[in-house]
């Protein structure tokens, strides 16, 4: 058995690229030598405006669509500082490259828990007034989602503090169940930013195209300091991200994909190669402990605000597959 090589990439591949991707000659001969913004595209914002009113019920939300999950993150922290935000809370783990741009910018980062929320021993203490505070759903590197409780909980408090809410939501619509609807919906849409990534819902990543959902009153504020920042697209991204959107709203959407990631993972247990107390539910990682004969590089507890889990590192299904 050949050994893997770095074991929590973010690249893999799965049987399924060319079925999403569709007929590829669309990409190859798209000679459009324009700039595009994908807000330009009206079409495709009516498709993720769809998706959420068929998945989730929202009415209509607003949309600010752009080019992949971290140049949002990047344009957020811009926008908070440019919104005189200096402080913000979170419930851990963030994802590293927001804490490194939050250090960047000169926000201050609290976190109101000390365990992760698949943890028995998770505790919140939200503050008792107004104020920002980021939390991840799912956490993407142990494949679990936020509980609903914790949900329930974060929205009473939003309601009573008024706080806006963000939600790196990068590896939503991605359950192995096949529940179709987010818990973060439930969160008031006027006071909640939540960003989607379908390149990850898809698992195909040379593309580049996520979107925020984001309140009504700072979309076009948004919008121009994201475009500001980012600028222009390539045609061949719009072009895929129609694509996604129709894969993902159709009947079968994504579901093979992680039926897949369940089933490697499944022999990977069978076979005696991986082992695990946090069971997956979500996404194409796990976290857990590795066999000898699958070990590699790996990214372990320390890359994800943990420390009970010394032995545990993040395994990329996709990535392994070829190796059992």
């Amino acid at each position: 058995m050949s050994r893997t090589g770095f074991v929590s990439d973010w690249n893999g591949s799965h049987p399924f690229v060319a079925e999403y991707l569709g007929d590829p000659r669309q990409y190859a001969e798209c000679a459009d030598a324009t700039y595009q913004y994908f807000d330009h595209h009206r079409d495709l914002i009516e498709a993720i405006q769809g998706f959420h009113v068929e998945r989730e019920g929202l009415a209509m939300p607003q949309v600010v669509p752009g080019d992949g999950a971290t140049s949002f993150l990047a344009a957020w922290a811009l926008w908070l500082l440019e919104s005189g935000v200096r402080e913000i809370f979170y419930v851990p783990p963030l994802y590293y490259t927001l804490h490194h741009l939050l250090r960047i910018v000169g926000i201050r980062t609290r976190p109101v828990a000390g365990r992760q929320v698949f943890e028995p021993e998770f505790v919140m203490h939200l503050p008792d007034r107004k104020c920002v505070l980021l939390f991840t759903d799912p956490v993407w590197f142990a494949a679990r989602c936020v509980p609903e409780d914790v949900i329930e909980e974060l929205l009473a408090w939003q309601v009573r503090t008024s706080s806006l809410i963000f939600v790196d939501g990068s590896f939503q619509f991605t359950r192995w169940d096949g529940v179709r609807c987010e818990r973060t919906s439930r969160l008031l849409p006027d006071l909640t930013v939540r960003l989607v990534c379908p390149t990850k819902s898809l698992g195909i990543h040379q593309f580049r195209f996520a979107y925020l959902l984001v309140p009504p009153h700072c979309r076009d504020d948004f919008l121009f300091l994201y475009e500001s920042v980012v600028g222009a697209t390539a045609y061949a991204n719009v072009l895929f991200a129609k694509r996604a959107m129709s894969v993902l709203r159709s009947p079968e959407a994504n579901t093979k994909l992680f039926a897949y990631c369940e089933q490697v993972l499944h022999r990977l247990v069978a076979q005696g190669l991986f082992a695990t107390t946090i069971a997956p539910e979500t996404g194409y990682f796990v976290f857990g402990k590795l066999a000898e004969s699958l070990r590699g590089v790996a990214m372990g507890q320390e890359f994800f605000e943990q420390r009970h889990y010394p032995e545990y590192v993040r395994v990329n299904l996709l990535k392994v597959a070829s190796d059992i």
